[in-house]
């Protein structure tokens, strides 16, 4: 009875779209015959029986390049609740090294606290003075780039730069790597104590000339006294 044996290839096309052509030559076909007593193999013929078909093809970058996303959360968060961190995820997708520009837009009714801004690279914290704004976890692939820190629009920019960690032989088993910005709310300064719904807090990352961003919204109600219905 015949057979049909498989197997897959994974091809990266890293920038640029990939030929790929196979001929029946680059596939080698043997039979053996295996006596079980001596664990003995025999080699019988190669081919013979045996159908090879091949068909050339292109594996095109645009449907195989995946591209970086950045998250955010669905729900509002308000800022006079329980639980007012803003959680970012970046998925930076394997190949896609270099700088990273990282900006946290904060809209006109939020700002920083006064201090100086700085990054605590033991913890892995942005800071302004002792109140830490942000948190900021990075994998081994990445590190945050000394001196890039800075304030801009009522928020801060701040560069990562994305190696390609290498493994076995060379390879690197991950298909995209992921960096998460906690930013807490309730330790950004209000200009106004009532903040309407809808009010986004956005997060940009740009690399290569391209920009992604995720927007997370924030309210805040007037405050509820003791006594007050």
């Amino acid at each position: 009875a015949g057979k049909t044996y498989k197997n897959t290839l994974t091809f990266n096309t890293r920038g640029s779209d990939v030929p790929v052509d196979v001929q029946e030559s680059d596939i080698f076909v043997a039979t053996y015959a295996t006596n079980l007593n001596i664990l003995d193999k025999t080699l019988l013929n190669t081919r013979e029986n045996a159908s090879i078909k091949t068909e050339s093809f292109t594996v095109l970058e645009s449907l195989t390049s995946e591209k970086v996303t950045v998250t955010a959360p669905d729900n509002p968060i308000d800022l006079n609740g329980d639980n007012k961190e803003i959680f970012y995820t970046v998925t930076v997708p394997k190949g896609k090294t270099g700088d990273y520009e990282f900006e946290l837009a904060l809209p006109d009714s939020l700002s920083l606290p006064e201090g100086e801004l700085c990054y605590d690279a033991e913890n892995g914290q942005i800071l302004c003075g002792e109140k830490a704004v942000a948190d900021l976890k990075l994998p081994e692939e990445a590190a945050f780039q000394e001196g890039s820190l800075e304030a801009k629009n009522s928020g801060f920019t701040f560069t990562v730069n994305v190696t390609e960690k290498p493994t076995l032989f060379g390879l690197s088993l991950e298909n995209s790597i992921e960096i998460t910005l906690t930013v807490d709310g309730g330790n950004l300064v209000r200009s106004n104590e009532v903040i309407p719904q809808g009010t986004p807090v956005t997060l940009q990352v740009t690399h290569e000339g391209s920009s992604y961003w995720g927007a997370a919204t924030v309210y805040a109600g007037k405050p509820t006294l003791p006594g007050d219905g």
